[in-house]
């Protein structure tokens, strides 16, 4: 039988090897575990990185719900989800409906799903209730075989894509990726929209210079204020989380040393997240971070393999809970990502001192963290612990 593909995609703003399974309490720690193997992987791509692991892990929770077998024991272990049950799906639907809560307030944050079905082909029942009710998912009904009606399929869907994310995200799927063999495209999209807690002010933005390493710079826009936020440090970096308007936060992991980014990258595990970000403590700080914008388009099919996810990608695949026969098997994982850093805040689908007066009774001195250096960061929403997106910037 000729075997049919399923295009997944994950895209906006986004790992070791084989990640090993493990106890997992709860969907928003995997999603968080899983944010930080799959920095590892992207991490290592030159320039600046920015990506959304809870798109990601979203559109391949939705493809979760249809595997079995090896197929759904890789996915489960890489991406350090729980059983594949009607109660692991549930714990999606309450992220994501509480994330969707956020447009009312200073915080935006639209998550959006969506399934794009060939119009003759048998899905199982159960599949398809299941992404619709925990994933909010509707199921478009389209044709993938006539090459005619397979493009107004893929203008429809970068259509769709482009809306839920304030256009931010244009023209994901491109020519040539969709084929007669398609039946299936899993896409889920997130636009996150902030205001910083407190502003920078645009007259203090200036051009200073930005550490490529220990002896080359570039000039870049700094933008400089004062924040009151919570701040860890210990010998190599420096940690600092700004908050936003509203429930969530960006956290910036600087390298105390010029030229130890490369140290900071190997030390950025969750296990040594969860102890820093521990042992917070709120302080004044002097703030000196760049404006900057980043946009990056992954492929991601070698990366999941790489990380274990083998079985999905082959004629081995098992997505039989899909269509009760196992004739369907992932060709394509994409993923696309925007963010843009300025003194307002931040929007992202998939920062010298200033002296200032200040009333408080402490009589300690500001922190002054200067971010003139390649530095690692991440988007989080504080109600559900949801890394949203993360990155690295390293030249401006």
């Amino acid at each position: 039988m000729k075997k049919i593909s399923v295009l997944l995609i994950g895209f906006l703003f986004v790992l070791s090897c084989t990640a090993q399974k493990a106890e997992v309490s709860t969907a928003e720690q995997g999603n968080s575990m899983f944010a930080f193997e799959l920095y590892k992987q992207l991490g290592t791509e030159k320039g600046n990185v920015f990506f959304s692991p809870f798109s990601i892990s979203s559109s391949l929770s939705m493809t979760y719900a249809g595997a079995s077998g090896e197929t759904a024991s890789e996915l489960q272990n890489v991406l350090f989800f729980k059983d594949n049950t009607e109660d692991f799906h549930h714990e999606f639907k309450v992220i994501i409906n509480k994330l969707k809560k956020k447009g009312e307030g200073n915080v935006e944050i639209n998550v959006a799903n969506s399934l794009w079905a060939q119009k003759d082909y048998n899905f199982e029942t159960p599949f398809l209730s299941t992404v619709r009710s925990n994933y909010s998912s509707p199921v478009q009904m389209v044709d993938f075989k006539e090459s005619k009606n397979r493009e107004s399929t893929r203008i429809k869907i970068n259509e769709w894509v482009a809306e839920e994310t304030n256009n931010k995200i244009n023209d994901l799927i491109a020519e040539k990726i969709l084929s007669d063999a398609t039946r299936l495209v899993l896409v889920n999209a997130i636009h996150f929209k902030g205001s910083w807690k407190k502003p920078f002010k645009k007259a203090a933005t200036k051009k200073l210079d930005f550490y490529l390493s220990a002896k080359k710079t570039i000039k870049a826009s700094f933008m400089q204020g004062v924040v009151k936020a919570n701040y860890f440090e210990n010998d190599f970096v420096q940690m600092v989380e700004i908050p936003y308007k509203g429930d969530a936060t960006m956290i910036i992991f600087l390298p105390k040393e010029n030229d130890g980014f490369n140290d900071l990258q190997e030390k950025f595990t969750y296990e040594n997240y969860k102890t820093w970000s521990s042992s917070f403590t709120k302080k004044d700080i002097v703030l000196t971070i760049p404006k900057f914008k980043i946009e990056n388009n992954f492929e991601l099919d070698k990366t999941l393999k790489k990380m274990g996810i083998k079985t999905a990608f082959s004629k081995k695949a098992d997505f039989s809970k899909m269509t009760g026969d196992k004739d369907l098997f992932i060709s394509k994982v994409l993923h696309k990502s925007y963010i843009e850093i300025n003194e307002d805040g931040s929007e992202a689908a998939a920062a010298s001192a200033v002296v200032m007066d200040r009333k408080t009774a402490s009589t300690e001195l500001p922190k002054a963290f200067r971010a003139d250096h390649p530095f690692i960061f991440m988007i989080k929403e504080n109600t559900t612990n949801s890394i949203l997106f993360i990155g690295h910037f390293t030249n401006p």
